[in-house]
């Protein structure tokens, strides 16, 4: 799915976290950190990200920002206003902040019709009476679900029933919209709708969006930054591209997309980055970006299956080039990925507008060293 280009966001936060901290007890009585020490600013108009596996503290931050959860310690402020403060003893209930919010669950109420789920929040909000009527009508024609207005949510597809939680949460202006995991229910075809579907509005009215998922490919797709959570940390704050092509750690980089791994220990290491392994491979050319290695370090290289060129000879002048069985090779629609067997490791590959070889042949793999990320074990 092409991404659709933002609003350029405002450099002035409308958002800030600092220093979030939210524990829970178990039932054993074991203490749990879901949030150690997040902090986080979020321009107007930008779209964030929350990613990251189960547990990782992703949906606590977002139920913290809502007033949903009360944090056990830090600030939450949203412009300039203090809606959270640890230190100051302030927590405002989720109805008294300006803000939005899409649940997984839809949160439909059953016995409203589709208008009143839209009305329901201008009502509790004492919008003028009048004003109702024009601003869910708004509401319906952004989503394109005007036919739908005297359904009830029992009557309408799953995907349909999204769409009216979403005009819900836009039909009150609300410069900050928090969604957790909101199209994990539909099917793939109207998840992608919906995605580009909610890109559009986004740009268009200009809210803030911080939005939880454990999908990446959708965090690609829809994210000004992602934040990448683990252990109830941010492990990486940063741009689609950077977060995928520069991660900050083997954490995030065996977390996001596809990796390759070449264990080793470091042989020598230049001035500029450039580091030589001893691995099962041979000797390998690969990138510090962080020149934190030291001859003899035990490391992990790191490589993305698309970063290879695969051909039926050596390339000349290529120093990580092998020698490699193909053991299964499946065209996916939009590219050929492959498995090899490369020396004792398994490695995969993958290529957009040309076949790979097929299982059972040999073919030599080769991977640039500046594609190699060098980590330290």
């Amino acid at each position: 799915m092409s991404k659709v280009t933002p609003a350029r966001p405002s450099p002035d936060p409308l958002v800030e976290i600092e220093d979030l901290h939210k524990s829970f007890t178990r039932r054993d009585g074991q203490t749990v950190p879901a949030m150690d020490g997040v902090s986080l600013k979020i321009a107007q108009g930008e779209f964030v990200v929350l990613l990251g596996p189960s547990g990782c503290g992703k949906t606590t931050l977002l139920r913290c920002l809502a007033g949903l959860e009360e944090p056990d310690g830090g600030e939450i402020r949203m412009r300039g206003r203090t809606y959270f403060s640890g230190r100051s003893r302030v927590f405002v209930p989720p109805e008294r902040r300006n803000l939005s919010m899409v649940f997984q669950s839809y949160a439909l109420w059953p016995h409203m019709t589709v208008y009143d789920n839209i009305a329901f929040p201008l009502r509790h909000r004492k919008v003028a009476r009048h004003d109702i009527p024009r601003r869910v009508a708004r509401a319906l024609e952004r989503i394109g679900i005007g036919d739908l207005r005297n359904s009830y949510p029992s009557q309408i597809s799953g995907g349909q029933q999204q769409r009216v939680a979403l005009a819900r949460a836009l039909v009150t202006n609300d410069e900050l919209v928090l969604f957790d995991e909101p199209l994990s229910n539909v099917d793939a075809r109207v998840r992608d709708e919906l995605r580009f579907e909610l890109l559009e509005m986004q740009r268009e009215i200009g809210f803030a969006a911080v939005y939880v998922t454990h999908d990446q490919g959708e965090a690609m797709a829809m994210a000004d930054r992602i934040a990448v959570l683990g252990g109830g940390r941010i492990r990486q704050l940063g741009s689609p591209r950077d977060v995928y092509t520069r991660p900050a750690s083997l954490e995030v980089a065996t977390f996001i997309g596809t990796a390759n791994k070449i264990p080793g220990t470091v042989l020598s290491v230049d001035g500029d980055g450039q580091v030589i392994a001893d691995t099962p491979l041979g000797k390998v050319s690969a990138t510090d970006r962080d020149r934190a290695l030291a001859v003899g370090d035990e490391l992990v290289l790191i490589w993305r299956p698309e970063s290879a060129t695969v051909a039926p000879e050596a390339p000349a002048d290529s120093p990580n080039t092998w020698l490699a069985s193909v053991a299964a090779s499946v065209f996916v629609g939009t590219h050929t990925e492959a498995d090899l067997s490369v020396g004792p490791l398994k490695q995969r590959v993958w290529s957009v507008g040309r076949d790979l070889p097929a299982a059972g042949s040999e073919a030599y793999v080769s991977v640039p060293g500046s594609k190699l990320l060098a980590f330290r074990i």
